[in-house]
């Protein structure tokens, strides 16, 4: 039996010459470093210097794979000719969800900017609770989008 990760057509040689899965792939790993960076927040105030270029990427990111999804260069590939229909349907809810992160980020950003050294404040617990929560739910939406394109 031959390996499938180093062959001339493997999972990794097919996943690396994806655009789409390199941009999502750095999309779950920044908002990885971004969620645990949120939860300090309150004891570092200069954090948030670090989460505004953070989210910064972030929204890049998502505007990109925005882009390659409307312009069709990510490509369209299934898994089994058994799930495409229940793949095209999926694509309808991510391209509906896809939003929900993309306003959770902005809306982050212009928080941050607004507070920038006082977010750590004790007045400002409202608002570092709502990038605390806004990042919480674009995470799971990512995630879930990761999951729904796996079908």
């Amino acid at each position: 039996m031959e390996g499938y990760l180093f062959t001339n057509n493997s999972v990794l040689s097919m996943a690396l010459s994806n655009s789409g899965f390199i941009l999502f792939g750095a999309l779950l790993i920044l908002f990885g470093l971004v969620l645990g960076l949120v939860f300090v927040l309150h004891s570092n105030h200069h954090i948030y210097r670090t989460l505004v270029g953070g989210f910064t990427v972030i929204f890049l990111l998502l505007i990109g794979i925005l882009a390659l999804d409307l312009t069709g260069a990510s490509g369209s590939y299934y898994t089994f000719d058994e799930t495409r229909e229940l793949s095209e349907l999926f694509s309808t809810h991510r391209w509906l969800i896809i939003q929900l992160p993309i306003l959770l980020t902005v809306s982050s950003i212009g928080i941050l900017l607004t507070y920038k050294e006082r977010i750590s404040d004790p007045h400002a617990k409202e608002y570092r609770r709502i990038v605390q929560f806004s990042t919480c739910i674009s995470l799971f939406t990512i995630l879930l989008i990761a999951l729904e394109s796996l079908v």
